[in-house]
């Protein structure tokens, strides 16, 4: 048995020669032709090539994956769908040509890696919180991405975010459409999104509210403070 640099090596040289060994009755597509009669002199640096654990490794941090497509004038799907990085399915379709309700599905742990791997290379996590185009145009898709604990949800009206945001949305429609499905009921009957749902967070009005009525609990134990103080000094004053 070769030690494993050996084999790695080995693989590698048989992909290199791989076109050079194949019979004259299978001369290739027309773009490896193309990509031969381009490059088949010129070297190309190794190293910029991902090993394999690059390749099926899940060293990305992104636990969550989630598309959301709305089209209130009724031209277009409406649906929600949040992967897990298992590869577990949370979908609610309002209207799809396949599937409305609710359902659960299972798409290969593989897929989620890949397209893992594309969201943060693309930087995903910097992108602006919302893209608007200055038109009207009733479709819109949100995104969610949960990388390393920190989440991230994008608004992308009429394409207006960056290529790779579309390029992001067009591959995990892909995937969904090729994962398998179990229907669970119809909407409002089960709430599969249970587990992914955020905190509720306190109103606007309340959350200021309670720092008002904190900042003057401080201030008056300050000003409790302070004239305790000042008795003290007059006490200390008079003896």
């Amino acid at each position: 048995m070769l030690p494993r640099p050996a084999l790695v090596t080995l693989g590698l040289a048989l992909c290199l020669a791989w076109p050079l060994l194949r019979p004259e009755s299978a001369p290739g597509g027309e773009l490896q032709q193309q990509h031969q009669a381009l490059f088949a002199r010129t070297p190309f640096d190794a190293t910029r090539s991902r090993t394999h654990e690059q390749v099926v490794g899940g060293l990305h941090g992104v636990s969550l994956l989630g598309i959301e497509r709305q089209s209130p004038a009724g031209q277009g799907p409406e649906y929600t769908a949040i992967v897990s990085s298992d590869g577990t399915i949370r979908f609610a379709g309002v209207r799809h040509p396949r599937r409305e309700g609710v359902y659960r599905g299972e798409m290969p742990r593989w897929q989620f890696d890949a397209l893992a791997q594309f969201v943060v290379a693309s930087g995903y996590m910097e992108y602006e919180h919302t893209y608007q185009a200055a038109l009207f145009d009733p479709s819109t898709v949100y995104t969610l991405v949960v990388c390393k604990g920190e989440r991230r949800c994008v608004r992308n009206h009429a394409r207006a975010g960056p290529p790779a945001l579309w390029a992001f949305e067009e591959l995990l429609d892909k995937f969904l459409e090729e994962a398998s499905w179990e229907r669970l009921g119809d909407l409002g009957e089960v709430d599969v999104f249970a587990d992914v749902h955020l905190p509720a967070a306190a109103p606007a009005g309340e959350d200021a509210a309670g720092r008002d009525a904190e900042g003057r609990g401080a201030a008056d134990r300050d000003g409790g403070d302070h004239a305790a103080g000042d008795r003290q000094g007059d006490d200390d004053g008079r003896h």
